[in-house]
């Protein structure tokens, strides 16, 4: 740029290269809070379909930079996707017996819960832990009926103001809400207050 000296001119290239990357980090984050329900943020294999999704518009690392995943995380996950005989000893079982719970399940009218979907597997031959039944269970979104009225530990108060954490690198905030979150408003406060937001709102950029 002429007309200014070296330093500033090299301060202003940086500058411009950081609001281009936070102008991609607040589109991916815009965009994981509607691919994402709240408290979903966690699960490696939500992550992995989102950066499939979208690696072909900002790439695997600029991703991974902005969710809590690592890009060698996110390659294994995709070798193993690819390739089963990958998989770990109790990945590869998990998946034989998911389809097992998933017939005894549907065999059943879809009223059995955990200990009686475990007993008939059981009953099968299945030598399996009924720990890891629920898990499975629990994975694949199959709940069995519950007899009279949902038996309710906790009665939540509304009134009360909870934690809500994102995840790490950058991301991490804990935000104190006095009214249930929304994920999509909570993401663009995360994006204002970021350190690289503020600086470049101080350089008038």
């Amino acid at each position: 740029m002429q007309g200014f000296p070296t330093e500033m001119t090299a301060r202003m290239k940086a500058l411009e290269r950081e609001n281009r990357e936070l102008r991609q980090a607040n589109e991916i984050l815009r965009k994981a809070a509607a691919y994402f329900a709240k408290g979903e943020l966690d699960r490696p294999f939500k992550m992995i379909a989102f950066i499939d999704d979208h690696r072909g518009d900002y790439g695997i690392e600029p991703i991974c930079r902005v969710l809590p995943i690592a890009p060698s995380t996110y390659h294994a996950r995709a070798a193993q996707h690819h390739d089963p005989s990958r998989l770990s000893l109790r990945a590869k079982r998990d998946l034989a017996l998911k389809p097992e719970i998933t017939r005894v399940f549907a065999e059943n009218f879809a009223v059995y819960g955990v200990r009686k979907v475990w007993r008939q597997l059981k009953r099968e031959g299945f030598d399996v832990a009924r720990c890891t039944i629920e898990r499975l269970m629990r994975e694949t979104g199959l709940n069995g009926a519950i007899r009279g009225r949902p038996f309710r530990t906790t009665i939540s108060d509304k009134a009360a103001p909870g934690d809500v954490v994102i995840g790490p690198t950058g991301a991490v905030k804990v935000m104190v809400a006095t009214r249930p979150v929304d994920f999509r408003n909570y993401v663009e406060r995360l994006i204002m207050r970021s350190p690289q937001r503020q600086l470049l709102a101080a350089c008038g950029i």
